[in-house]
């Protein structure tokens, strides 16, 4: 049992403040109920019929004898419902809260153990007819009467759900018990929730909307959370837990205990004032009523120390309790929480991942839906690509010639599809494209010319075609480039060694 739960015990004799009085006053008793306007009790005793009353200093007296037997109770108005099953009685009485008096005596057509009762908001009032597998309906203006529903398996107890305007029973089914939604606009019946044991009898709500129930198979007493989720022992040790009341006022869970002739009083705590119970309070110690708990750890907002929605770690930003490191992206899970462009957005959230900063994101980051960057290393105010090879032309070496690969063999800034240098070895003067071991005579008189005659340097398609020495270095000058060094090495190349001798250098 919770520590939050405090039991008392109401038992046969019951010790009072300077006096001691019998209280033998309960046979059988199976149904429980608050009357918050005389602040008593009312036990209904299924073994002789009586329904006993007892008051806030814990007195118990005889309010009724009349019926046979006596079930399920419930108050509506100025009057106590009893559903009576068996004998003269048999059906649905109503006695005057004021004077006890009999004012409704109903039997039902076809009836077979009317066990619990429940009231709507539309002046209804709903019985589960246990053996009859049917849920009746009762007019309380005229106490016309109508079945409902006319096949749920054993209903036992019962409960409205103002939440969701349905009712919910507990079946007792055939070995395993399940809670069933009644919707109350068409009487349709759904499962919410099996309740992982049999016998179920009592259903109760409290005031934060968490369900409790009863079971005879395992003698205890479960919630559930208001979600039909979660499933927790609250009380334990009975022999015959019945049909069960909670007074959502004091706080107080009733349990009539039928085989051993006692009823049990659970009172919940709430520490912090908050108007949710110690048991139900995903804060326990901070007033926290609206409960918020923005990443379902059942722990709430107010006091998790680490309120993270996607769980990796990592909190949500703007809660003030988290201790936790910031979440760069709260709703994706994100372990290592990179941040390519170090915006405050992880990558795996981050719509433009911009690293150079110029508004076009750089590709490989599936969260960017903004323009894909051309020049992802360069931050360039335009995106053009006018070859269309996934490559900007502010950063393309060939911006006028699709080469994605950027091939660049003689590292002089411009890719080889669109170099006019040689792409092995040096020697093509006059830029025709010829294989750098088949040097012409027309290379080494454009390099005279351009020596010793023109003088015009423009002439030559690349100044390291030129250079085949390879020793003009990275000055511009045409005259460190061209020299009669490179010019005597190609007629060498050409008409004194030859090829097999006198080899180019490769170009750089």
């Amino acid at each position: 049992m919770s520590k939050s739960v405090i039991r008392v015990v109401w038992l046969i004799a019951l010790l009072i403040p300077g006096t001691v009085r019998p209280q033998g006053l309960f046979s059988q008793p199976e149904g429980m109920t608050y009357d918050p306007v005389g602040d008593r009790w009312f036990v209904s005793n299924y073994g002789d019929g009586a329904i006993v009353q007892i008051d806030k200093q814990g007195e118990q007296t005889y309010f009724s004898t009349y019926a046979t037997s006596a079930l399920g109770m419930h108050i509506v108005g100025n009057t106590l419902y009893v559903a009576s099953p068996e004998g003269a009685t048999a059906g649905l009485l109503g006695f005057d809260l004021e004077t006890g008096s009999l004012v409704v005596e109903l039997p039902f057509v076809g009836m077979n153990i009317p066990n619990d009762l429940e009231s709507d908001t539309s002046g209804f009032l709903y019985v589960t007819d246990w053996q009859a597998n049917r849920i009746l309906k009762v007019r309380l203006s005229d106490y016309g009467y109508s079945v409902f529903v006319p096949s749920i398996p054993l209903p036992n107890g019962i409960v409205f759900d103002r939440r969701l305007n349905r009712l919910l029973v507990c079946c007792e089914g055939e070995g395993q018990a399940r809670i069933m939604a009644v919707s109350l606009a068409d009487s349709s019946v759904t499962v919410v929730a099996n309740a992982g044991t049999g016998d179920c009898d009592g259903l109760t709500i409290d005031g934060n909307g968490h369900y409790y129930f009863t079971s005879w198979a395992t003698g205890s007493v479960y919630q559930y959370d208001p979600l039909f989720v979660i499933r927790r022992l609250i009380s334990n040790g009975y022999s015959g837990p019945a049909s069960i009341f909670f007074d959502s006022l004091n706080n107080v869970l009733a349990i009539p205990v039928l085989n051993e002739n006692r009823v049990e009083f659970l009172s919940f705590p709430d520490v912090d004032g908050d108007s949710y119970l110690d048991l139900n309070d995903n804060c326990l110690g901070e007033p926290n009523p609206e409960q918020i708990d923005t990443d379902l750890d059942r722990i709430g907002d107010v006091c998790d120390g680490c309120t993270d929605s996607d769980g990796d770690g990592y909190g949500d930003p703007g809660f003030a309790a988290n201790t936790c490191s910031a979440d760069n992206c709260p709703l994706n899970y994100d372990t290592d929480q990179s941040d390519a462009d170090s915006d405050g957005y992880g990558d795996v959230c981050d719509e433009c991942t911009d690293i150079d900063l110029d508004g076009f994101g750089n590709p490989g980051f599936p969260a960017n839906t903004c323009e894909v960057d051309f020049c992802p290393e360069l931050h360039t105010t335009s995106n053009e690509d006018t070859d269309s090879d996934g490559i900007g032309d502010n950063c393309d070496n060939c911006p006028n010639d699709p080469n994605p690969g950027q091939e660049d063999t003689d590292s002089d800034s411009l890719g080889d599809v669109c170099d006019g240098c040689c792409v092995s070895r040096v020697g093509d003067a006059n830029g025709s494209n010829e294989p750098a071991d088949e040097i012409t005579l027309g290379d080494i008189m454009l390099m005279v010319d351009v020596k010793f005659i023109s003088g015009d340097c423009s002439k030559l398609t690349c100044l390291k075609e030129a250079d085949v020495t390879q020793d003009g270095g990275a000055n511009p000058n045409c005259d460190d480039h061209v020299t009669l060094g490179d010019i005597m090495t190609l007629v060498d190349f050409l008409f004194i060694s030859g090829p097999d001798v006198a080899v180019l250098p490769e170009c750089l």
